[in-house]
């Protein structure tokens, strides 16, 4: 399942980056893909940066794919995730092109998909203590 993780969290640190790398190269042409308001361009060079500090959480925890590291890692995603959605449906400050609403699913997906993986860990791990043999108790 270790596998399964890193590659989730690969796809995710891909997405990311595209996306930052995008906003940094040519961000009069990409903004209004994520917005429907004007153009800042420190703004948007900050949100750039920010894409690249996930990428670095999501690679960081796919090469030591600790329960820690993937509970951030699925926390980021989740919460991006859900303001995104926010910002498409009951703001409308970003437009539904089919490459948001692409990046959302697959983001959400993945954080999903790990966020599974977490409780089933959670869960054998919790079962596991629950099936432990009681101590032997010491004659006398």
């Amino acid at each position: 399942m270790k596998n399964h993780v890193q590659s989730a969290l690969v796809i995710a640190a891909i997405l990311y980056l595209g996306w930052g790398l995008s906003l940094l190269v040519a961000p009069e042409k990409v903004h209004p893909l994520l917005s429907t308001g004007t153009f800042d361009p420190a703004i948007t060079a900050m949100f750039g940066a920010g894409l690249f500090a996930f990428v670095l959480v999501f690679l960081i925890a796919a090469h030591n794919p600790l329960r820690e590291t993937v509970h951030a890692s699925v926390s980021a995603l989740l919460f991006f995730g859900f303001v995104g959605l926010y910002q498409m449906f009951v703001a409308k400050g970003m437009p539904q092109t089919a490459m948001i609403v692409i990046s959302m699913i697959i983001n959400l997906a993945v954080a999903i998909y790990l966020l599974i993986f977490l409780t089933d860990a959670a869960m054998a791990m919790e079962g596991g203590k629950h099936k432990a043999k009681p101590k032997a108790r010491r004659r006398r």
